[in-house]
C-alpha cells in the first residue's frame, strides 16, 4: 500500500489522491490523528513557509521544498545563489549599515534599490536624495544596476519540467515577441538552460523571471508561480496540472 499524500494549503482539493487538512495558525492546532497522518505521508504539498522546515526536519519529503521557499521569500538568498553559479544575471551588490555611504562610489544613477524581502517593491534610484530615502528605508539594502529588456517574462517549471510561460508581472500583458517563444530555437534552448539551473539547485515549484537584451539572456530572479501559465496548447491551471500528474502517478516522488 502507498504512502498517503498529504496538502496543507488548499490548492489541490479537488485532487482525490491527496488528504487536504488546511492552514492553521500552529501544528498544535491539528489533532492527533492529522498530526499521524502527516507522520506517514510520501509527501507533503504545498506545506506553506510556516511549516515547511518543521516538515523537513522530521524527514518529510515536500512540494515547493524549503529551498524553493526560500528563494521566493528572501533576495539576499536569491542574490547569493545568482553569485554563486556565475548565472547571466545583473550586477548587485548588498549593503548594510553604513556600507550605504559607498554606493555611489559603486553604482552610477539611475539603478534600483530593494529591501531583503521580497514583499517589497524594488524602486528605480535617481539621485542622491532618492538614495538617502531608500538607505532610510531599508537594511539591508540591495542596490542592483538597470539593464534594458527587449523581452521579460516568465518561465514556470513544477516538479523540476517546464510547464509554461507567463507575464513579467501579473498586471502586464506578454509581449507580442513572448508569444512567438515557445516555437522559436533560441527559446528552446533558453527554456533548456534555465531548466538546468532550477534542477541544479533544486527549486521543484518556480518561476523564473528572465530578461532578453542586445547581448542575450539574464535572470532577473526567482519568484512565486503564477497559478495560470501559457503553453502552446493554451493557458494551464498550474493547481490542476499538478493534480492531474498526483492522479496519474507521475509525479516525481
Amino acid at each position: 500500500m502507498s504512502e498517503p499524500l498529504v496538502a496543507i494549503a488548499p490548492f489541490l482539493r479537488s485532487c482525490s489522491r491527496v488528504n487536504t487538512l488546511g492552514v492553521r495558525a500552529a501544528l498544535c492546532d491539528y489533532s492527533p490523528q492529522e498530526r499521524q497522518v502527516m507522520l506517514s505521508a510520501g509527501r507533503i504539498f504545498f506545506p506553506t513557509p510556516r511549516f515547511v522546515k518543521i516538515f523537513e526536519a522530521a524527514g518529510k519529503s515536500t512540494f515547493p521544498n524549503g529551498f524553493t521557499y526560500s528563494i521566493q521569500r528572501s533576495r539576499i538568498v536569491e542574490e547569493v545563489l545568482f553569485q554563486f553559479l556565475g548565472c547571466p544575471h545583473p550586477r548587485t551588490r548588498i549593503y548594510f549599515g553604513r556600507q550605504k555611504r559607498s554606493i555611489p562610489e559603486h553604482f552610477s544613477f539611475p539603478f534600483l534599490a530593494m529591501g531583503a524581502d521580497k514583499n517589497s517593491t524594488a524602486l528605480p534610484v535617481k539621485n542622491l536624495r532618492e538614495l538617502e530615502e531608500s538607505a532610510l528605508r531599508s537594511n539591508p539594502l540591495l542596490v542592483q544596476e538597470e539593464m534594458e529588456c527587449e523581452d521579460r517574462f516568465r518561465i514556470i517549471f513544477v516538479n523540476f519540467e517546464f510547464v509554461g510561460m507567463g507575464s513579467a508581472a501579473p498586471w502586464m500583458v506578454r509581449p507580442k515577441s513572448g508569444a512567438d517563444m515557445f516555437s522559436s530555437r533560441s527559446a528552446a534552448e533558453l527554456i533548456r538552460d534555465v531548466a538546468r539551473i532550477v534542477r541544479s539547485v533544486g527549486l521543484n515549484d518556480i518561476a523564473v523571471e528572465v530578461g532578453v537584451g542586445k547581448n542575450g539572456w539574464f535572470i532577473i530572479g526567482f519568484v512565486r508561480p503564477p497559478v495560470f501559465c501559457s503553453t502552446p496548447g493554451g493557458v494551464v491551471n498550474r493547481h490542476k496540472f499538478i493534480s492531474n500528474l498526483i492522479e496519474k502517478g507521475s509525479f516525481f516522488m
